[in-house]
């Protein structure tokens, strides 16, 4: 999968920031079951601190496109979840107080951007107007 020296980017929803690391050690273990493949990373920190990447419970990605793709599909579906629910809650609740459903309507765009920024500051800007473009 990777190789020592590769750069990989490691992404963690739970605070969600990116960051680049680079495949320190690859062991390969080979036994009567399998074979199994662990990597260390070197992370990139002051300490430059070695990870077992399967322990850092992230979701890893081979090219910065790889992620960039990942990150708008995941935030188009989420974008699309909140609209059908709060759709949904609207027209229970306040079906009386609606003038018109069209008013409800939610316009496209010309641009849609997004600006993710992690705990380092790092700003990274996504153009969703580009998701049509890709058939997203």
């Amino acid at each position: 999968m990777y190789s020592v020296g590769d750069i990989i980017y490691i992404y963690k929803e739970k605070n969600n920031s990116l960051f680049p690391c680079v495949v320190a050690e690859e062991l390969v273990k080979k036994t009567l079951e399998g074979q199994e493949t662990s990597y260390t990373v070197l992370l990139p920190d002051a300490e430059g601190t070695l990870a077992n990447l399967s322990r850092l419970n992230v979701t890893t990605f081979s090219s910065l496109e790889e992620f960039n793709e990942h990150y708008l599909k995941e935030s188009k579906k989420q974008a699309e979840k909140a609209i059908t629910e709060c759709s949904a809650i609207a027209e229970q609740k306040f079906a009386k107080y609606s003038k018109s459903k069209k008013e409800n309507v939610v316009k496209k765009q010309e641009t849609k951007k997004l600006v993710v920024q992690d705990e380092n500051n790092v700003k990274i800007n996504f153009d969703l107007s580009k998701l049509d473009e890709v058939g997203i």
